[in-house]
């Protein structure tokens, strides 16, 4: 059986909306409060999830970047590919080489 897509309420859309384009415009602190609110209501949301790891690093918050993307995965699998690159930059900035290496 495959899952459909849960359509977000209008207000919810808009949230996302704000919450994104915030991190587009490059106000990253704003854009990390207004992911994480998103994320409060739904936290299977890998797209959200990924920008907050974006939003992070950007800010330099390597742990809290390293913690988004992990939950990026486990909210999505398939997504796991295109994270590597972020994953081993991130791991670089923690000092965890080896780590960086794997991803």
């Amino acid at each position: 059986m495959s899952r459909q897509p849960v359509p977000f309420a209008p207000e919810t859309l808009e949230s996302i909306r704000r919450a994104f384009r915030l991190a587009a415009d490059g106000r990253d602190e704003e854009a990390v409060r207004a992911l994480r609110a998103v994320l409060a209501d739904n936290p299977l949301f890998a797209d959200a999830r990924y920008q907050l790891g974006q939003s992070l690093t950007r800010l330099g918050r390597w742990d809290e970047a390293y913690d988004a993307y992990k939950e990026t995965m486990r909210a999505s699998p398939p997504l796991a590919p295109a994270l590597a690159l972020e994953m081993g930059q991130v791991c670089l900035k923690r000092g965890r080489l080896d780590e960086a290496r794997a991803n």
